[in-house]
């Protein structure tokens, strides 16, 4: 029989739901960049992280020092 159970880690909206294959384990990513893991057989967070997001002028710079070392097979986001 199915059973659905409520996981609440904030008010913000999840945006990604991923479910361990063999262990009772469950990710949610939300708005606001919050990743909690759940063990939703005991109803408690595992771990929990607030992953902030990646600075574009960064990312680009990176890959460009890369590209004048010489190295291949990157591709620059736009």
């Amino acid at each position: 029989m199915l059973r659905l159970k409520a996981f609440r880690p904030s008010t913000d909206k999840v945006v990604k739901i991923q479910l361990h294959p063999t262990h009772p384990w469950m990710v949610t990513a939300d708005d606001s960049d919050r990743v909690s893991v759940w063990n939703w057989e005991h109803r408690q967070v595992i771990y929990e992280l607030k992953a902030g997001g990646v600075d574009e002028r960064r990312l680009v710079g990176a890959k460009l020092e890369k590209l004048a070392e010489g190295e291949t097979g990157l591709t620059l986001l736009a």
